[in-house]
């Protein structure tokens, strides 16, 4: 099987994300960034899925602690940002694609391979199947927290 084909075998079925913000109850003064780079353009709008645990990582943006999205051209020198404010200490793990024609979900090709660009915390090198969330977490353990997020596109 195609690389590419298997990745989407599991066919990020989260990125048909309830794209209306998914605000959990957060505690504290802390601020999760997360900044996405490589945009495929500056059409559509760019989503987050962010998420406490393996639970739903990364096909299930409904289990997700938080869910937004902002539009491509608010980026500024190439880079969109992305602040989470309130969140507990701990683990997280984010998915993100940028959804070009605005549909609200990621849109496939043949074997389900991604037309449109997709990326996760970590930038886990992409092989079989979609990464577990071990691979793709982030330790929020101070006030502030950056993560940067490459855009892939296959």
């Amino acid at each position: 099987m195609h690389r590419a084909a298997a990745l989407c075998s599991t066919s990020f079925a989260f990125l048909a994300l309830a794209v209306a913000p998914a605000f959990a109850s957060g505690q504290g003064d802390s601020s999760f960034h997360i900044d996405v780079t490589r945009l495929g353009s500056t059409e559509g709008q760019v989503c987050v899925a962010l998420f406490a645990s393996h639970e739903g990582f990364p096909s299930d943006g409904t289990k997700a602690t938080r869910s937004v999205c902002h539009l491509a051209i608010d980026a500024v020198n190439g880079v969109l940002r992305f602040t989470l404010d309130g969140l507990s200490m701990g683990e997280y793990a984010a998915s993100v694609f940028q959804d070009e024609n605005m549909d609200g979900k990621l849109n496939t090709g043949l074997f389900g391979i991604p037309k449109e660009s997709f990326g996760f915390t970590g930038n886990p090198v992409i092989r079989i199947g979609a990464p577990k969330f071990g691979a793709c977490a982030v330790s929020h353990k101070q006030a502030t927290t950056v993560a940067v997020v490459a855009l892939k596109s296959l």
